[in-house]
């Protein structure tokens, strides 16, 4: 390999690839191959013999010519020079011919020999025979196959180190000794623009200027000195002329000899980096030099830097704020929910703004234009919050100064008109979410223009500042007085309970008003007059509600002065209306339009009809047909009242009389007002109605009063009804249990019936209060001897659970809907029973029952809670789930010996716990706002809920009973 010796690096390959190229002249020779060292001095003499016999042979031609003569010349005899003549010829042309062949041999071998020296690696030479010159070629044949090798080996590496080098993302250049470049990688021409090509041969300077040239040079010198590598900053173009910050990084590289060939290099493009570092710079002084108080906090919440703004806002050191928490700023002024919703806004978004109230390090507070944001790393996950405080005190004080000018009175200091306007809003606001009322009271100064004409305007300017001062300490902190103008005050009562706070209140103020007055040395006295208009019983329109108040107000001046009066302008329009309805109802009732409608009661168990009630519609022309709540309450203690109820029980009475000549005994119920019934001739009344049909058995009319209506005047009710039921008329108390349900009321009221409130039918198969209401009154009606009947049955379901808890009478829309006198005696001979309730009436449920009942009702409640918040209605943690154990616990004791040998009992258990442990994985979903496993357990659950009625429903009597359908049973 020693022919490669000094071979420079050059450019080529089309890419700038470094590769050796044999120097001018220089012969490549092979070396021996292994085996052929013990020949080689025997092929060299071989060689130079026939170099010799090459050289002599036309010599030895004529010397045997002139032998020939010599020996003629010397009488030789012919016969011996006959026979020596054809042997030396015959010598000579074998010599010659054997000069011929060695001489093509030799030709050969030089051609091709001078082709492996020019870099035919591929040619062979002849290698025929086994003499020297076949040995000869053999050896050069294996050098040529060595070399061969070998460039292959040295171009794939040439080649391996070209795509390393063209696949470096840095720019990488190669130049001589001398400082002229030699070649490039991709990289460099993606930067600079320039090519391999385009950069050969040329100097630093040429491509770089002289400033940045002398630059590298100062570098490459050193290393050609042999110094180590050289790392140093720079600045140069790219192909778009700007400007880059780089860092170069330069080395040398050896020949096969091991001598410096070159030097190679490469920059990193650090502008960026350089930018980056001028930007922390400048937020470094931006944080440091700004006004407003910055500081950065990890995860946590903790401080890890503040500027020294932030140290002369808060007035904490530097060294104080480090470590410390942004809680350590709270005000008390805030709620904590306030500082919830700060958490909420940044975890959601990222970022908050807005103005909070702060505390010094003297412990004083102050607001500030807090602007909070979140930090996220690479990942997106969070690092930093950087808080941003903005002293805004001096601005609210300022805003302060202009708003008081702005609503305020400038003699008083109290809010003036546009003020009280805002304060009447936001105080009916307020109403409408308490409930409370809200006062507007309008007051006037009596005597005031007499203080003012008497002494003057600089007292009576003192007199109107010490009036305000005292309505300003006597009222509460959400109250408001306002003074409009000369000596009128408004005043906003907020948050009272009733009417008669409000009568406390506006007294208290009256006394305070008339408290003597010291005016520089002068006693005055004077007092007040006060008008008021109520909220809500009043419109919510300030002005209104305002000119109301001054009505008022002109009222309480008009009645003496120093008092009070209120405007009830809800009581006037109730009036009007009232009367209005009253005069209407006369004329219904004068023209006919008024009738009776009659709803079935049924013995559910029997079958049977046992009565009916009556109730009151209005055919309006206007309006259609009325039930009794659209119209009752507007003649509710007046003198129509008893008239409508006269003509109830003769209508009542005459159809009674009607039927029973048709074949038709059934009893009637009618509703008779409070105020009727305590009529102190209600009695004697009575009896004369009773005389007008004397075909009426006196046991078929049924008078319906209401609970509360017997309890008002209990000993006056009782002595009525007694003198009632020596007429032969029955009484009902109705809506029983929405009253006081007194026992000893009970006891002592002579009623015949109860009658259950629709209110609790309605709900009793969904609501275990409503269960134990309905059932309470049932054991009642047995205890007090009474007989019952439930009001609202709607549905097949309600009449079977009324007869398993033992009630058998009932009415409802579940039965029949109220209707005309003819349609009621066609219904009554098509009725038949509902076989259903026949049976359920031969059910009747235990006390167990009823508690296994109940417990399903409690469990299904619980658990269509929890599908509600998982439906969205409502949040986590207002689930109670006390009802599954306490179903549980009855499974393992008193339903285990009571149901334990029934069939589906181990079913009930198998989806008591299935049920359980659903609704545990939902909660637990619901926590973690997992929506896949909410929409996984929700089906499940209602399947299960829908098993579980009916395994219970399986376990209590009357269960597997199908509905049969009957075309009068009207559901």
């Amino acid at each position: 390999m020693g022919a490669t010796t000094g071979m420079p690096l050059v450019a080529g390959g089309g890419r700038g690839a470094l590769r050796p190229r044999a120097a001018a002249g220089v012969a490549v020779i092979a070396p021996p191959v292994a085996g052929s060292a013990g020949s080689s001095d025997s092929m060299i003499r071989t060689l130079g013999h026939y170099l010799l016999s090459w050289r002599l042979a036309p010599w030895l031609l004529w010397s045997q010519l002139l032998l020939l003569l010599w020996l003629q010349w010397q009488g030789w005899p012919q016969a011996q020079l006959a026979w020596l003549l054809p042997l030396l010829l015959g010598a000579t042309l074998w010599l010659g011919s054997l000069y011929r062949c060695q001489h093509w041999r030799l030709r050969e071998l030089a051609r091709r020999s001078q082709a492996l020296a020019d870099g035919g690696l591929a040619e062979r030479l002849p290698a025929q025979g086994q003499d020297a010159l076949a040995q000869l070629a053999t050896a050069c044949n294996a050098m040529a196959a060595q070399l061969q090798a070998a460039r292959l080996g040295l171009d794939q590496g040439r080649h391996f180190a070209d795509m390393l080098l063209q696949g470096m993302p840095l720019p990488v250049f190669y130049k001589d000794v001398h400082g002229r470049y030699l070649g490039c990688n991709e990289a460099f021409g993606r930067v600079t623009g320039l090519s391999p090509r385009a950069i050969r041969g040329r100097s630093a300077e040429q491509l770089w200027g002289r400033q940045l040239a002398a630059l590298h040079l100062q570098h490459d010198a050193a290393l050609l000195r042999g110094e180590p590598r050289q790392d140093y900053p720079g600045e140069l173009r790219d192909r778009n002329g700007q400007r880059r910050q780089v860092i170069f990084s330069k080395n040398v590289f050896y020949d096969d000899d091991g001598k410096v060939a070159g030097i190679i290099g490469a920059w990193n493009d650090i502008s960026e980096l350089r930018e980056a570092e001028e930007r922390l710079r400048m937020l470094a002084g931006v944080f440091k030099h700004s006004r407003e108080g910055i500081a950065i906090t990890d995860q946590r919440g903790v401080i890890v830097d503040a500027n020294r703004a932030l140290c002369q806002i808060s007035g904490y050191a530097r060294e104080e704020l480090l470590a410390a928490k942004l809680q350590q700023f709270y005000s008390a002024r805030h709620e904590p929910q306030f500082y919830e919703q700060i958490r909420l806004a940044l975890r959601d978004d990222g970022y908050w703004q807005g103005e909070v109230w702060t505390r010094r390090s003297n412990g004083s507070q102050y607001p500030v234009l807090l602007s909070i944001s979140s930090v996220l790393d690479a990942d997106g996950s969070l690092r930093n919050y950087i808080a941003i405080f903005t002293d805004i005190s001096t601005l609210k004080e300022q805003e302060q100064r202009l708003d008081r000018m702005a609503h305020h009175d400038p003699l008083t200091q109290l809010p003036n008109r546009v003020l009280l306007a805002e304060r009447m809003q936001q105080a009916f606001a307020q109403a409408r979410v308490s409930g409370l009322y809200q006062a507007i009271c309008f007051m006037d100064l009596d005597g005031f223009k007499r203080v003012n004409d008497r002494f003057g305007h600089e007292h009576g300017d003192q007199l109107l500042i010490q009036v305000a001062g005292r309505l300003r300490d006597a009222l509460r902190g959400s109250d408001t007085v306002a003074r409009l103008g000369g000596d009128e005050f408004t005043l906003v009562l907020t948050e009272l309970p009733d009417v008669a706070a409000c009568h406390r209140s506006l007294q208290r103020l009256l006394d305070i008003v008339a408290q003597p007055y010291d005016l520089s040395g002068i006693q005055v006295h004077i007092s007040a007059s006060i008008g008021v208009a109520l909220y809500p019983q009043d419109e919510d329109d300030p002005d209104t509600l305002l000119r109301h108040a001054d009505q008022a107000m002109y009222q309480a001046k008009e009645q003496g002065r120093n008092g009070y009066r209120i405007f009830d302008a809800e009581h006037d329009r109730r009036r009007r209306n009232r009367k209005e309805s009253q005069e209407r109802l006369q004329l219904a009732l004068a023209h006919n339009e008024l009738q009776l409608y009659y709803q079935p009661k049924v013995n559910m168990r029997s079958g049977q009809v046992v009565g009916a009630e009556a109730l009151l519609r209005w055919h309006h022309p206007q309006h259609g047909v009325l039930a009794p709540g659209a119209f009752l309450a507007d003649i509710e203690d007046s003198e129509l009242d008893i008239p409508l109820g006269e003509w109830v029980l003769r209508t009542a009475l005459a159809q009674m009389q009607y039927w029973r000549a048709r074949g038709l005994l059934q009893g009637v119920s009618v509703n008779i007002s409070a105020f009727h019934l305590q009529q102190p001739d209600f009695a004697h009344r009575m009896a004369l109605i009773l005389q007008d049909y004397p075909d009426v058995p006196r046991d078929m009319l049924e008078i319906e009063v209401l609970e509360s209506t017997a309890l008002s005047d209990l000993e006056r009710v009782i002595s009525l009804m007694r003198e009632c039921q020596a007429l032969g008329v029955r009484f009902a108390l109705d809506d029983f249990g929405t009253g006081y349900s007194s026992l000893l009321y009970l006891k002592r009221l002579p009623a015949d019936k109860l009658k259950i409130d629709q209110s609790f039918i309605r709900n009793m198969h969904e609501d275990t209060d409503d269960l134990a209401i309905v059932q309470g009154i049932i054991g009642l009606s047995g205890a007090f001897n009474r007989h019952l009947v439930a009001e609202g049955v709607e549905t097949e379901e309600h009449g079977k659970l009324l007869l398993y808890l033992g009630c058998e009478v009932a009415q409802g829309y579940g039965i029949a809907r109220p209707m005309p006198a003819d349609s009621f005696f066609d219904w009554v001979r098509k009725w038949q029973g509902n076989p259903a309730w026949e049976y359920a009436g031969r059910q009747r449920w235990s006390q167990p029952d009823i508690a296994l009942f109940r417990l399903e009702l409690a469990y299904r409640a619980t658990l269509g809670r929890l599908l509600e918040l998982a439906a969205g209605d409502g949040g986590p943690g207002d689930w109670d789930a006390a009802s599954y154990a306490d179903f549980a616990c009855w499974y393992l004791e008193e339903g285990q010996r009571g149901y334990g040998h029934h069939a589906h009992y181990r079913e009930l258990g198998e989806l008591l716990q299935a049920i359980g442990s659903h609704s545990f994985t939902l909660w637990q979903a619901l926590q973690q706002n997992d929506t896949a496993e909410i929409a996984a357990n929700v089906p499940e659950l209602l399947r299960l809920r829908d098993a579980l009625t009916g395994t219970v429903r399986s376990l209590l009597p009357g269960h597997g009973v199908p509905s049969r359908h009957n075309e009068h049973f009207d559901l």
